[in-house]
């Protein structure tokens, strides 16, 4: 395979935005390409840049004889999975959805999904449109009503 066809490949990329104190930057690396990382003042130049990277590792990797490896494939998520929770958290997640009027499921995924700063455009929602359940008032009420777990 030429390196042209590599770059083209679905590989998956992790973007976080950092500052360790000499400013803020954007971090880039190739999730499938150990040690390829890049960084740029902007999200577009860290990308920009860690695709360079991607070339020249890519490019040492087939002139020293290493393999180079294939984009990981793209698991599917059925969109439910089981938790174990403490009986008197399950509790008051229960009492909080009720008073808000809501299913307890609708709570818990408003919950995590604010948790991570999913669908309100924050880091878990790579501008994928995602419903925004964080911005929703009434499954904040939980946090408000009740004293934080084990307190």
């Amino acid at each position: 395979m030429r390196i042209e066809e590599y770059l083209q490949a679905p590989y998956h990329f992790r973007l976080q935005h950092l500052d360790d104190g000499d400013g803020p930057y954007w971090f880039a690396t190739v999730e499938e390409l150990p040690g390829c990382m890049s960084d740029g003042e902007t999200e577009a130049e860290a990308m920009d840049s860690v695709r360079d990277a991607m070339a020249g590792w890519i490019m040492a990797a087939i002139e020293e004889g290493r393999a180079v490896p294939a984009p990981s494939a793209e698991p599917e998520y059925s969109g439910q999975f089981r938790v174990r929770l403490p009986a008197e958290l399950h509790a008051a997640l229960a009492r909080g959805a009720d008073r808000q009027g809501t299913s307890l499921n609708q709570l818990v995924v408003g919950l995590l999904a604010g948790g991570i700063g999913w669908g309100a455009g924050g880091a878990g929602s790579a501008g994928l449109g995602a419903p925004s359940y964080a911005a929703e008032p009434r499954l904040r009420a939980l946090a408000e009503d009740q004293a934080p777990y084990g307190e």
